[in-house]
């Protein structure tokens, strides 16, 4: 058999060869470069003035709106949506231009406001409890959100005749820190290892419940939308014989049943049909 001489194909072969390694090595700069310019562009939603807010005036709602900016163009004072509940009715040291950030250092007390203690509302207190995973919703609950307090009770010794009961102890409560993590440090990493702690915004009758609570029962979250702020009267305690009776179901869901979503201009909702 004839052998075939490759020899003068060898330049070409190579040149081939480094002619894609060129172009593979292009490619990859390219894609690199192209990473590095959109590094920190990724939005991040900051809390902005919605329109021109005067100094030594308490903060309004209405007047403040999100927007999203470059995350490397976020300052490191700059208040996120799920803040807003912290910083409503405490006053700027300058007014703030409409479409302007607001900043903690804007709020009088300046730096001040960086630590947690000034993130508590005058006349209210923060209070630690220990949660589960299940109680924290898997871990998805976070600093800013709005939750409900519920708790159930075993019978004591002054109450044998009582049956366990689950009542809700308080609702539209401010979560203000999960472990270590707190709103006014949005972008720390996330620790799951201190999810166990949650920090939350309460009035001292209302630690003083929760305290109590905490040693007789076991107490569990549930979450709710930062809108819905609406609470409720008498809300019934259950037990479990209200579990067995078909009517107290069907009563909960009829309830259910009877919310329709209702649309108002660009604003969606859930309401009760009477």
């Amino acid at each position: 058999m004839r052998k075939i001489d490759v020899r003068p194909t060898l330049p070409l072969i190579l040149s081939i060869a480094l002619g894609t390694a060129a172009v593979l090595m292009v490619r990859n700069y390219i894609t690199g470069e192209k990473k590095a310019m959109k590094k920190g562009l990724e939005p991040v939603r900051i809390v902005v003035a919605r329109r021109n807010i005067p100094a030594n005036e308490p903060l309004e709602v209405e007047w403040v709106a999100a927007r999203p900016v470059p995350k490397k163009f976020v300052h490191a004072n700059a208040i996120y949506p799920e803040e807003v509940d912290l910083i409503i009715g405490r006053e700027l040291v300058y007014p703030v231009r409409a479409g302007d950030p607001i900043l903690w250092m804007d709020f009088k007390g300046g730096e001040r406001y960086r630590g947690f203690s000034t993130m508590i509302k005058e006349g209210e207190r923060a209070m630690t409890i220990r949660v589960d995973e299940t109680s924290t919703i898997a871990g998805l609950i976070q600093p800013g959100d709005h939750i409900d307090i519920l708790g159930t009770f075993k019978p004591t010794a002054e109450s044998r005749n009582e049956p366990e009961t689950t009542i809700t102890l308080l609702q539209n409560v401010v979560v203000l820190a999960i472990g270590q993590i707190t709103s006014a440090r949005s972008g720390m990493r996330k620790d799951r290892r201190s999810s166990s702690m949650l920090t939350i915004l309460v009035t001292p009758e209302e630690a003083a419940l929760l305290i109590h609570a905490q040693r007789v029962g076991k107490l569990y979250n549930v979450l709710r939308n930062p809108e819905d702020i609406e609470t409720f009267e008498n809300l019934p305690k259950i037990t479990f014989s209200d579990i067995l009776q078909p009517r107290v179901r069907e009563e909960i869901q009829t309830a259910r049943d009877s919310r329709v979503l209702v649309i108002r201009g660009v604003e969606k909702k859930h309401e009760r049909v009477e």
